[in-house]
């Protein structure tokens, strides 16, 4: 199944999330509700140095792939809310952006390819 950037943002967009701190450094963005066991995270959780991909199911309908990506200097990483023991929740997938020069702590940092260089 091909998805568009307007499906990716309905679909990232179904829970509106309003304020909710997690006591991380990045920037929650958005969130859904996935089949238990379903989400799949290629980088294994938030890795703002590598680029990943997730794939999940809602209703058995399966979603994806979502490919973490870059828009200017900040980095939208997606993941599962399994590995991802900062927020102690099961169940989701999520995503998350940063500044990479605030991920890498390193000002000539950037983003490229989904990922901070």
């Amino acid at each position: 199944m091909i998805i568009n950037k307007i499906q990716l943002g309905l679909i990232f967009s179904v829970v509106a999330l309003g304020i909710i701190a997690f006591g991380s450094a990045w920037n929650f963005e958005n969130f859904v509700e996935v089949d238990p066991n379903s989400c799949i995270d290629g980088d294994f959780g938030i890795d703002f140095t590598m680029a990943g991909v997730i794939n999940f199911t809602i209703n058995s309908t399966h979603y994806g792939p979502f490919y973490d990506f870059c828009l200017n200097e900040t980095v939208y990483e997606f993941a599962c809310s399994e590995q991802v023991p900062e927020i102690n929740v099961t169940g989701y997938a999520i995503m998350v952006s940063e500044n990479c020069k605030i991920a890498l702590n390193n000002t000539n940092a950037t983003c490229s390819n989904g990922r901070c260089i």
